[in-house]
């Protein structure tokens, strides 16, 4: 069995459903949970499960195309790409955007956000109105594979402060994460979640505490100031997503196929 985040752990809390799950997993000879925090959470649930971790792949060669260097807009930017659920933290981005603007009025901040809590897509949009960026902030439709690559690399940095707080609904990896190395592009994001098997704190980008505006803004504003910190990260996040492709997963996956069947 392969544990997807979330998904693998809400029917544990739910009484007909855990006893079907807790039997599969007692039942299966591999489970593969894709992220630390997802086996740690089954865990506390079911103390004795015995979970490996196996991480999401990504397809590193799609983000190493040539940039069409088409430039969404003028200004730098930072970047989100992620759904608009209270999970992926945009009700920390927005006042932390708010707070960095200060500091570079240039900023602009491109969301590409597919809508799938319409309320609280409007409780996004009235933050940013109330704090004065709404303006300033660029809203992506859907794009193609390739545009979104140009998008990527565009982007001084990669900032999505994921929530992962609730024992249940958590981050559970985030291969958009890997995607923006991939690209080059240095991350921001929370710490608790799947994300911390993502990125490489220190390395790759910064691990900020979940919810702390101010430690997102000195973050944002390392990364955007101090161009050999950038260049720095960007080549080291380069380098782990290669590493995180799908062509040495597959490798670790089959391999603990092989074990177990064996």
């Amino acid at each position: 069995m392969t544990i997807y985040a979330t998904y693998g752990v809400l029917p544990l809390t739910k009484s007909f459903k855990s006893f079907l799950l807790k039997a599969a997993y007692k039942k299966s000879i591999l489970n593969a949970a894709i992220s630390q925090i997802t086996a740690e959470k089954i865990k506390n649930l079911m103390p004795k499960a015995d979970i490996k971790v196996i991480n999401q792949g990504i397809d590193f060669k799609k983000y190493q195309g040539h940039i069409v260097n088409q430039k969404i807009v003028s200004n730098p930017y930072i970047l989100s790409v992620a759904y608009m659920k209270p999970r992926k933290g945009y009700h920390y981005a927005i006042p932390a955007f708010a707070e960095i603007k200060k500091i570079f009025p240039e900023l602009k901040y491109v969301i590409r956000a597919a809508e799938s809590d319409g309320k609280y897509f409007e409780r996004i949009k009235n933050m940013a109105s109330d704090l004065g960026v709404d303006k300033d902030i660029i809203w992506l439709p859907r794009l193609e594979e390739s545009e979104l690559v140009d998008v990527y690399k565009n982007a001084e940095v990669f900032f999505l402060p994921s929530v992962s707080s609730d024992p249940v609904y958590f981050e559970g990896f985030g291969s958009i994460y890997l995607e923006a190395q991939a690209c080059g592009v240095p991350v921001v994001t929370s710490k608790g979640g799947g994300q911390e098997d993502a990125i490489v704190d220190g390395k790759t980008g910064f691990l900020i505490e979940e919810g702390n505006i101010d430690e997102a803004v000195e973050a944002l504003k390392k990364i955007i100031t101090n161009k050999s910190l950038r260049k720095e990260f960007s080549k080291n996040a380069i380098e782990f997503a290669r590493l995180m492709s799908w062509n040495f997963k597959v490798e670790e996956y089959l391999n603990y196929y092989h074990n177990a069947i064996g």
